[in-house]
């Protein structure tokens, strides 16, 4: 995947006369942060996260008026977004700070982590604008095709298989493979799902086309760019657009605000946490599967797996107060998150929404596009829950596919997402009046979070598919770790350090080993002589692989 890049010199910006791009049609009266009024809230029940979506986050956004005289035309507003690219990715802050005094024109100043985008040059840290301003920050790329069951099918590299197997599409690894979890019947009807770890792009095609994921489209696998654009209209600076392009079109920011699920650990005496806790505080359930698949155990008892599976949301408490309302909600069982919300004055229309103690959102109703007379903050709830299946590994050269006493750790990885939603009307001297809603169910309506005291599960693996709906999965060995394979490997990693021949040349000639049907030499030479007679086109073929 391409990394998004936050550093200056990828940018397309510059001073507002030269890289400012006219917009004609710029129709809002104001800045406005528009929430979906079609986005789906009526379920509990939790939800797959829409892929694309997921990945960017707007973590904070305050907007601060310090207007005076703001009945002649002077205003001084500004408004910052700290904005994560990613579950793990580390924010980046954006800020605009809009100003006009009466008998002047309004002045603009964009930064970027507190770096000037708008001006980008002089020593002033505001500019007046002879054009609109469109500025276009890149972020990662989408893949729609991820995590959709039933929309790709595989063709695995085992002798025992030799057929196109519908599969899901779970994870894209950094060396270009992907991992897959895949659907095989077996002899006595028994359907069985097994895990591929690393897949080569030309294994994989479309289930209904039968396309080549290589030549598929964009919206069918990827990658589609997605951008962060900017758009501030030279006349009314205040009537800025912020805007997310990608998978779904254009949608506006504040569709993003959000946090993850569970929380991130926070930072202890000024360190920050190490890749273990960060680790272990995302929600996860293991079980160990035995040698001969008879027993299955786990590491939580029924109603913990049954709750992480469905996620749930339920109450845990409620704390009213005239100028400070407080909810717990419990978010499947390993994450417990305090909403808060709170107006500093009983009068004032500016009101600040907590999350576990850190600021989400500093405005007010009208700066988040609410209903008239009323303070509507949607936000999300945004984590990824890991089922870790410990088995043993079967032997890619074993027709059987006998398990070997090795065990491998399978790891199912889920994206979901919970919406909530604070609402008062700002009318309103008291928050005790103030509700929350997690997908659409109000705080008072939640099941209550029992106290779990139970002993952990130990079944068979016909006991775990029909009470839970979880299959057993299966893992295959690389072909590649027998001795043929690292022959292959060996010759492939020489080659590559000898003759500096490319990375996607020492993978294709590694997959010889891999592509094999048996461990026979006779097979080892055929395919060598192909891989051969394939790489014609590599300029400057040394003579002695080529004998």
């Amino acid at each position: 995947v391409r990394p998004a890049s936050h550093s200056f010199s990828s940018f397309s910006f510059g001073a507002p006369s030269v890289r400012a791009t006219r917009r004609m049609a710029l129709n809002d009266p104001m800045i406005r942060y528009e929430a979906p009024r079609d986005s789906p809230r009526s379920s509990s029940k939790m939800r797959a996260v829409e892929n694309g979506r997921s990945e960017l986050m707007v973590v904070h956004f305050s907007s601060r008026d310090s207007s005076s005289l703001s009945h002649v035309g002077q205003y001084c507003k500004e408004r910052r977004w700290r904005i994560a690219d990613g579950m793990a990715s580390t924010p980046f802050e954006l800020a605009i700070r809009a100003e006009r005094k009466v008998i002047s024109s309004p002045e603009v100043g964009i930064t970027l982590d507190g770096r000037r985008v708008c001006p980008d040059a002089g020593s002033s840290s505001k500019c007046r604008l002879r054009e609109d301003f469109y500025w276009e920050l890149p972020l990662q790329d989408g893949y729609p095709g991820l995590n959709v069951p039933g929309r790709f099918q595989i063709f695995p590299d085992h002798p025992a298989i030799g057929r196109w197997l519908p599969a899901t599409l779970s994870e894209l690894r950094p060396d270009g493979c992907v991992s897959a979890f895949a659907l095989m019947s077996t002899s006595s009807g028994q359907i069985r799902e097994i895990f591929f770890p690393s897949l080569r792009l030309e294994q994989i095609r479309e289930a209904e086309s039968h396309m080549p994921l290589l030549d598929a489209a964009e919206d069918v696998w990827g990658p589609v760019p997605r951008a962060l654009t900017v758009e501030v209209p030279k006349d009314n600076p205040l009537a800025a657009r912020l805007t997310v392009h990608g998978l779904n079109g254009g949608e506006a920011l504040s569709f993003f605000l959000g946090r993850t699920t569970p929380s991130p650990p926070k930072e202890s005496e000024g360190r920050k946490p190490g890749p273990e806790a960060q680790q272990m505080s995302r929600a996860r359930v293991s079980l160990q599967v035995s040698q001969d698949r008879t027993r299955v155990t786990s590491d939580v008892g029924h109603n913990m797996l049954e709750h992480f599976l469905n996620g749930q949301p339920r109450a845990v408490r409620h704390r009213p107060g005239k100028l400070l309302t407080s909810w717990t909600v419990q978010l499947g069982p390993f994450a417990q998150h305090t909403i808060e919300v709170e107006k500093k004055t009983a009068s004032t229309k500016l009101a600040v929404v907590r999350v576990d103690g850190d600021v989400l959102v500093e405005a007010t109703g009208e700066d988040l596009g609410s209903r008239d007379g009323w303070f509507d903050c949607p936000f999300r709830f945004v984590g990824e829950k890991h089922l870790d299946w410990e088995v043993h590994e079967l032997a890619g050269q074993t027709q059987q596919g006998g398990a070997q006493s090795s065990r491998a750790v399978v790891t199912q990885k889920t994206k979901y997402t919970h919406h909530c939603m604070v609402s008062f009307r700002e009318s309103a001297r008291e928050l005790n009046v103030a509700s929350l809603k997690v997908d659409g169910v109000s705080f008072e309506r939640m099941f209550r979070q029992p106290d779990y005291r139970e002993d952990t599960i130990n079944c068979t693996p016909a006991t775990l598919q029909k009470s839970y709906g979880l299959r057993v999965p299966h893992m295959f060995t690389d072909d590649s770790s027998t001795p043929l394979g690292d022959i292959c490997d060996s010759v492939a990693r020489t080659v590559t350090q000898s003759f500096g021949w490319d990375a996607k040349l020492r993978a294709q000639l590694k997959s010889i080993g891999v592509s094999l049907s048996a461990n026979q030499l006779p097979a080892f030479c055929c395919e060598a002589s192909m891989f051969v007679a394939c790489t014609d086109g590599v300029d400057e073929m040394p003579q002695q692989i080529v004998d």
